[in-house]
């Protein structure tokens, strides 16, 4: 028996290794130049739909692997050239392999006035990895930033305090053009809201990522793609785009490429002005220690905002010769004058005693910020052959970040007087020097070589190195200015990963089979200079992924996956420092945080690319969640990280994305999840269980050649957003319109914003002594324009590189 089931294997795996080919060709203009940038779609002969589709290299050439036997076509499209369509050609075990004779186009003279050129993509694309969204699609996007749009993308989740979850797990590292945004928390959401949603081109969803990924992030990859232009001469793209909320913001980008010969030359620039505003309510409470009196203290926060940042991305590539490229870019942000004011006003009421007002407490805090972030990068790419590959990836990045803070606090008994205590200030009056600086260094090589033409090998190596130095210096004034040695502290910390990967694919007839192993030595050195105090440590871990697909036909797939992954504390969550909102309430980091580790489990279904349902389950070790403390005497109510025992996670996902008619496409996501913690926080066992969801629905109406319509909402249920926080339901409905202006290389954009004031966010905790309430509304509501230009040449985006710093950055604040 065993026998014939390894002789039927073994013919298994023969025939598998006969029933995929190959499509090759070249495209050459009738001067006999070769043709770039060209479309070409490989079609099924018997119905003429899309089976695969490529794009030309500089050279001309185009190549399509693991080709099912079957009937097909081709068809060619280029810019100011005719179009080109095939005869029907075979593919089978008779002749697998198709080399089809050179493609000539004919120049096509054309004059814009006369002719519209245009493309469309869907705004949703499914995949069996990720999920696409294609940001011109959206006229949502009109006026938005980025962190607007991942607000309304599907599957995602964005907390009060600006953490992101995907299909309700969190741990999520954020890419632009695949380099990490190095920023966390508040400076996260700031950042993300500076860049304008008209210079980005995609967005992409992966929650597998395989072993070629950094380890970090155990819900996934979120990465934004900016626009980019790969095509000969010059070209660019304005826009120009203005929002009015309560405040006015306006946001606005320039892209420009240059492309001759061998080299490339491209610089994107955007400024925006940013004034916004947020209402925060807090409420938490305690039983005073000394009366045992319920005290509730009722906090309202107002805060005023203003950033005017700056970014720039430039760089050359440059082609030594078919085989070799190189090139290195600057990506720098800069932001002198970001200010963040708040004014508090907290009532203690005595909740024992006919809610008895106590006391109040007044406060005036003011932050102000300079950022200068930048990212140096430097590649070099070279094909041995059409089977082999190497890539070298440099980068050196600084983020530096000076930041005064001046507290002002009084505090004011039942009937307005200014409480005089022996036992304390009053008034409180502190000042903050807390400047930051984190340098992160890091080197990869890839490997890539398809071994033949079923199977395909990735390897590489990784080191990082990050260094960071924080030192708080706080002041507080009792008839003069002195030093408040409680609260100052001076932190260094060091980080070393050494990593290396291999990564293998293969296909046996309808099944494809990927595996993969990374493995990465971390060692880090922390020292709190001011209590000489070090917190080292050292440890080894593997990180298998694998994946099975099956694709019976077309129309079906089905795939199953597995991954471990990591996430390592956010360097500022590390920093034992106090960050100060007011008297009563403050941020501290935690030196002693411990990598989160994840293993999870996905099965999936896919059919053509209209739908796709997904099935998840994972488990997390040493999670780490944002924990309350609060001091009962005092009533001071502060927040730090911790590592939670454990996370089971369980989720069943259902996209759909087609168009219903020819002016009617809808889009629209269905997520279920359940997040169990368990472990011990606060003195006390610890066990919380909630089933959630999340829905989000798009629909686009093509009213003509020119105008367009989208309505868009998703919902959110009442879920946690960490292990002892309820996040409570968000909700958001917007709606828009689009034309196509200036000959059809113009677009006009207008986007109505929440426009029903729906949109806030807050959450409560209930456990042991703690018991707190949160909410926050901001500037949601508002009506944003944008216009948008491209001159030059239509342009096709290029493939942007990964960066070897992605892990790293990721977790700076």
């Amino acid at each position: 028996m065993r026998s014939i089931f390894i002789f039927s294997f073994f013919c298994f795996i023969i025939s598998a290794n006969a029933q995929r080919g190959i499509v090759k060709g070249r495209l050459f203009t009738d001067k006999h130049a070769p043709i770039s940038g060209a479309t070409i779609c490989l079609l099924k002969a018997g119905d003429s739909s899309n089976y695969k589709i490529g794009i030309s290299d500089t050279d001309g050439n185009f190549e399509f692997k693991n080709v099912l036997y079957n009937n097909y076509s081709l068809k060619v499209s280029a810019i100011n050239f005719t179009g080109f369509r095939s005869s029907p050609f075979l593919i089978d075990s008779i002749l697998p392999f198709i080399n089809l004779p050179d493609i000539i186009l004919k120049s096509e003279m054309v004059t814009l006035k006369s002719v519209s050129i245009s493309s469309k993509k869907p705004l949703v694309e499914l995949r069996t990895d990720r999920m696409i969204i294609n940001v011109d699609g959206a006229i949502s996007s009109s006026g938005s930033n980025a962190l607007e749009l991942l607000e309304k993308s599907p599957n995602i989740t964005i907390d009060n305090n600006g953490g992101i979850s995907v299909k309700g797990k969190q741990g999520v590292v954020i890419l632009i053009d695949n380099k990490a945004t190095y920023l966390k928390g508040q400076d996260l959401t700031d950042f993300l809201k500076n860049i304008p949603a008209s210079q980005l081109e995609q967005l992409e969803i992966i929650t597998q990522p395989s072993s070629k990924y950094d380890a970090a992030g155990t819900a996934g990859v979120i990465n934004f793609k900016t626009k980019k232009s790969n095509q000969l001469g010059f070209n660019g793209s304005l826009s120009l785009g203005y929002v009015q909320t309560f405040y006015g913001r306006t946001t606005n980008s320039l892209s420009l490429n240059y492309r001759k010969s061998k080299t490339n030359i491209f610089l994107t620039y955007s400024f925006s002005y940013l004034r916004s505003f947020n209402d925060l309510v807090i409420r938490h409470t305690i039983i005073d220690a000394h009366t045992n009196h319920k005290i509730l203290f009722d906090q309202i926060n107002n805060t005023l905002g203003l950033t005017s940042p700056h970014n720039l991305l430039t760089g050359i590539d440059y082609t030594i010769n078919t085989s070799t490229n190189i090139g290195i870019s600057f990506n720098g942000q800069t932001d002198p004058k970001r200010k963040i004011n708040v004014s508090g006003k907290s009532n203690q009421i005595d909740l024992s005693n006919n809610n008895k007002l106590v006391a109040t407490n007044y406060s005036q805090t003011s932050n102000k910020y300079d950022l200068l972030n930048y990212n140096i990068n430097g590649y070099l790419d070279h094909r041995f052959s059409d089977k082999k590959e190497l890539s070298i990836d440099g980068n050196y990045l600084t983020y530096n970040k000076k930041f005064d803070q001046t507290s002002d606090n009084y505090l004011y008994d039942d009937k307005g007087n200014l409480i005089n205590d022996p036992q304390q200030i009053n008034p409180y009056l502190t000042k903050g020097n807390l400047p930051s600086t984190i340098k992160i260094s890091t080197l990869k090589i890839d490997y890539s070589d398809n071994y033949n033409k079923l199977v395909k090998f990735n390897s590489g190596l990784k080191t990082a190195y990050i260094s960071s130095d924080n030192d708080a210096q706080y002041l507080y004034f009792d008839n003069t200015w002195k030093n408040n040695l409680d609260q100052s502290n001076h932190f260094l910390y060091k980080e070393r990963v050494i990593a290396g990967y291999i990564d293998l694919e293969k296909s046996f007839n309808k099944v494809i089979f990927q595996a993969g192993i990374r493995g990465e030595q971390t060692s880090t050195n922390g020292h709190q200079v001011v209590k000489n105090e070090r917190h080292d440590s050292a440890y080894f871990d593997l990180f298998p992924t694998a994946s099975i697909k099956f694709i019976p036909n077309d129309n079906h797939q089905f795939n199953i996956s597995y991954s471990k992954r990591i996430d390592r504390p956010a360097y500022p969550d590390m920093n034992p420092f106090k960050y100060f909102f007011d008297k009563y309430t403050y941020l501290q980091g935690n030196p002693f945080l411990l990598p989160q580790i994840s293993q999870s489990i996905e099965g999936g279904y896919k059919f053509k690319s209209e739908l796709t349902i997904a099935a998840s389950f994972s488990k997390t070790i040493n999670v780490i969640s944002e924990v309350l403390h609060q001091t009962d005497s005092l009533g001071i109510l502060f927040q730090n990280k911790e590592n939670v025992n454990k996370l089971r996670y369980i989720g069943l996902n259902i996209s759909y994305a087609k168009d219903l008619t020819k002016w009617l496409n809808v889009s629209a996501t269905a997520n279920i999840f359940n997040n169990k913690y368990s472990g011990y926080v606060n003195e006390q066992t610890l066990e919380s269980d909630r089933t959630a969801a999340t829905f989000n629905v798009n629909t686009q109406w093509q009213f003509n050649k020119y105008w367009k319509g989208e309505l868009s909402g998703y919902y959110n249920t009442l879920t946690y957003y960490n292990a002892l926080t309820s996040l409570f339901p968000q909700k958001n409905i917007s709606f828009g319109f689009s034309k196509l202006i200036l000959n059809s290389k113009g677009t006009f954009k207008i986007n109505f914003k929440d426009p029903f004031g729906l949109l806030n966010s807050g959450g409560d905790t209930h456990y042991g002594k703690v018991d707190h309430y949160v909410l926050l509304k901001w500037n949601s509501r508002g009506v944003g324009v944008t216009v948008s230009y491209r001159f030059g040449k239509k342009v096709a985006s290029s493939k942007k590189k990964a960066d070897s710093a992605s892990d790293e950055k990721s977790r700076v604040e």
